[in-house]
């Protein structure tokens, strides 16, 4: 090999060293780029994390919250209910206390309406008597009495 081959081949070596250098740079540029998207997308990646925690939390006391205030009105309601229940009880008992009280009335009304008929039909029959008496063309069968007497008792005088 002569002088000029291996200046030759020294130049072409050197040149590809300078290329490779050239190559590793690119190589350690687009590294180093990759890198630090790697780094933001894992710095991103953890703050989405740590906001899906907050949002979580949050939702968690939102919904211990609400559960909270359903389990209350629940209950406000349930207490309403028996409140109301127990009133429809003191109702229905004050009702049958007050239509038994109305029967005994109505049968007591009955009973002296019936004796102040008695009395008023017996004053009737005298003086249906005392008509007869008066005159001989009118006569008081047992059925018209007893007409009379059913007539008294609807329609009591008062």
């Amino acid at each position: 090999m002569n002088e000029n081959e291996s200046k030759e081949l020294c130049r072409k070596l050197f040149e590809k060293v300078i290329d490779l250098k050239e190559q590793d740079q690119k190589s350690r540029r687009h590294f180093d780029d990759i890198q630090s998207q790697l780094t933001e997308q894992a710095n991103t990646v953890q703050e989405l994390q740590s906001r899906l925690q907050t949002v979580n939390i949050d939702y968690d006391r939102r919904l211990t919250s609400i559960q909270q205030t359903h389990e209350e009105e629940k209950q406000l309601l349930l207490s309403q209910l028996q409140e109301s229940t127990t009133q429809i009880k003191d109702l229905e008992r004050d009702l049958y206390f007050y239509k038994h009280k109305t029967r005994e009335l109505r049968k007591s009304m009955v009973t002296s309406a019936n004796s102040n008929a008695l009395d008023t039909s017996t004053s009737s029959v005298t003086s249906l008597n005392k008509r007869k008496d008066n005159n001989d063309e009118e006569f008081i069968t047992p059925n018209k009495l007893y007409i009379s007497i059913i007539i008294l008792i609807s329609f009591p005088i008062m």
